[in-house]
């Protein structure tokens, strides 16, 4: 042992402390001067404590811990006589140098006798957080957690920004909730709002979205604060905030925007994890920032194998909920995916086949390797991970009968668990495969029934198709959906209007007000319909009446004809004779853009058929499709 260590530790306990004048001028000092200062001063205990805190808080992760072993050996000796103060700086110093179990957990036990002030409550609890994994806590560290949530509710106006955050943060990273605990901390907090910085805003954030409290009035206000103080936040700050945010589904523009624009200058900061978190946040939102989501897939090229499974999945689903498809960036996850197989959990399977599915990405080696290890997993296939498993296969036309009925099998067991979501895109998938599974499917209807008030357009959409295909009208959950429809037909899209009238005059169900409900909301949402979204009214429009709407439509289609696959065209033409409610500008259109695609001779029969049934004919056609067809007679020109 250096000389110098020996003379220190053998007047360990009996030297004079340092005045309190050096110990101020200690916390100044350089790193180099403390080192200086502890192996050639005899100090005392504490005093050589203050000095190794001193010097830890200043160099952080880059500390000699070697260098620094004899005094953390003679700490070891000295544990059961530490001040609450000492144990503090003791707990401090361990975040960043490694000890033993048996100081660690000395450490701890001393612990429980100390009656901490706030400030050592908060560091205590941040370098456990940093220090132990929630799935690992000893009997002794959960005692010590206990005790310290115990010592902060009286404690709570004592507490600084950084201390609410830091306390926060770890009991979150430990999954604790002390609900007293932590409505008092959300109170103080907004007390002291202004003094909260970019690290303290993003962890406070984090912890209360984690928690699922809704504290509005404080999330608000750190919202003015995170805007404010945008200039301070880094990477892990930005992708923590628009987490958070996307969590409590609280989507505030101006900090969005704020967030995304000091986002792009620093996107080569951004680890693996903050860019999936970040480009999460960014899907859920609805926010497709090109320039960032650019940035990001960029940075997560170079950063590929530092993805885990489970981030490999997510930022593919981000990318394609944001509808953001980098062929090259989509290649390279599935590549790492492959590398990382057997890491995934069946979640993990769930939500790469899921996004693969939304891509129309069939990469089939990969999706049949997933489906192999779903196979051998499928017990551990929760609610969520059944439905968009079994929703990604339908996508594909990919029937893996072991896949598919094993999970059938155990959804059965837990059907009592689905979501609204979960059975609209479990029977949507079912009725795909054309599989009449009368347990599954009648379980899943009385689920359905029992919790009707909480589907949504998309839900409610799903739901009916499937009971289209299935042929299977069941009367109650008709009438509870269509009341659904009444009460929410302003949230339908296009898309859920198109689809839920088409399968409402598909299963006969003519329910007025809920039929009423969705030609109003039709109308006003017209010029949004798309193609597809055309069509599909039309047809379902044969059966339920709706003049005005097939009007409003063959204007909007005009503009639109183009975009008519062949498929849309023949519906459409067909309906529309069906109807008798025609516009000619739109059938016209629909005739241009026929002599673009491809027919087989029947379907040009069909559509030629459509035009005679509505009194037309178009020279057009008959010029493009001259000597493929036989002739219809004449009836009165297009003009």
């Amino acid at each position: 042992m250096h000389r110098a260590h020996a003379r220190t530790l053998s007047t360990f306990n009996r030297i004079q402390p340092m005045t309190h004048w050096s110990l101020k001028e200690m916390v100044k000092a350089s790193p180099g001067n403390i080192w200086v200062t502890l192996e050639t001063q005899p100090l005392k205990f504490h005093d050589q404590l203050s000095a190794v805190a001193q010097l830890v808080k200043k160099e952080g992760d880059r500390i000699d811990a070697a260098r620094l072993a004899p005094w953390m050996d003679q700490f070891e000796k000295q544990a059961n006589y530490f001040t609450a103060t000492e144990t503090t700086m003791l707990f401090a110093i361990c975040r960043h140098v490694p000890i033993r179990t048996r100081f660690w957990n000395a450490l701890c036990t001393r612990a429980l006798d100390c009656n901490f002030v706030a400030s050592s409550i908060a560091v205590i609890m941040n370098s456990m957080s940093h220090l132990v994994r929630r799935q690992q806590l000893t009997n002794v560290e959960m005692k010590l957690l206990k005790h310290l949530v115990a010592l902060s509710g009286p404690r709570t106006d004592d507490f600084s920004a950084q201390n609410i955050s830091n306390v926060l943060n770890a009991l979150a990273k430990f999954d604790f909730f002390d609900e007293p605990l932590v409505k008092l901390l959300c109170v103080e907090a907004l007390v002291k709002v202004h003094a909260f910085n970019a690290q303290n805003i993003a962890n406070t954030l984090n912890a209360l979205s984690k928690f699922g409290v809704r504290d509005m009035e404080l999330v608000e206000k750190l919202a003015e604060e995170a805007i404010v103080k945008s200039r301070e936040f880094n990477s892990q700050n930005i992708a923590n905030t628009l987490s958070a945010f996307a969590k409590f589904e609280v989507f505030n523009e101006t900090l969005v925007q704020t967030m995304c624009s000091m986002a792009v200058p620093r996107a080569t900061e951004f680890t693996s994890q903050e860019i999936t978190n970040t480009l999460s946040a960014l899907a859920k939102f609805g926010v497709v920032d090109d320039v960032l989501v650019d940035e990001l897939s960029m940075q997560a090229l170079t950063k590929m194998s530092d993805f885990s499974a489970q981030g490999i999945a997510n930022t593919l689903n981000a990318l394609a909920r944001l509808d953001r498809y980098d062929e090259m960036l989509v290649r390279r996850l599935c590549e790492e995916a492959l590398v990382k197989l057997p890491e995934f959990t069946t979640q993990g399977i769930a939500t790469m086949l899921n996004a693969l599915g939304k891509f129309g990405v069939l990469d089939e080696y990969l999706v049949r390797s997933f489906c192999t290890m779903a196979v051998a997993k499928v017990q551990d296939f929760t609610p969520s991970g059944i439905a968009l498993t079994l929703n990604a296969l339908a996508k594909f036309d990919l029937f893996v009968e072991d896949l598919v009925k094993g999970l059938c099998r155990v959804a059965v067991h837990q059907v009592d668990r689905f979501t609204p979501q979960n059975i609209g895109l479990c029977l949507h998938a079912l009725s795909k495969f054309d599989m009449n599974d009368p347990e599954l499917i009648g379980l899943l209807c009385l689920r359905a029934a029992a919790t009707a008030s909480d589907f949504g357009p998309q839900e409610i959409a799903n739901t009916l198709q499937s009971l289209c295909l299935f042929r299977s009208p069941n009367p109650e959950l008709l009438t509870l959906l269509c009341a659904e429809i009444v009460k929410k037909a302003q949230d339908f899209n296009p898309q859920n209007i198109s689809c839920t009238l088409r399968a409402l005059a598909n299963l006969k169900t003519f329910d007025p007000p809920a039929l009423q409900a969705l030609c109003t909301e039709a109308m006003v949402k017209a010029e949004e319909f798309n193609p597809q979204d055309i069509c599909f009214t039309l047809q379902s429009l044969i059966k339920i009446e709706g003049a005005d709407l097939v009007r409003t439509l063959c204007k909007v289609g005009v503009k639109q004809a183009p975009q008519f696959s062949g498929p849309f065209i023949v519906s459409s033409l067909n309906a529309l004779a069906a109807i008798g409610v025609f516009d000619e500008q739109f059938v016209e259109a629909l005739c241009t853009a026929a002599c673009t695609k491809e027919f087989s001779a029947a379907e040009k029969t069909d559509i030629l058929l459509s035009l005679d049934n509505l009194g037309l004919q178009s020279e057009q056609l008959h010029a493009c499709w001259a000597g493929t067809i036989e002739e219809i007679p004449p009836t009165p020109l297009l003009p």
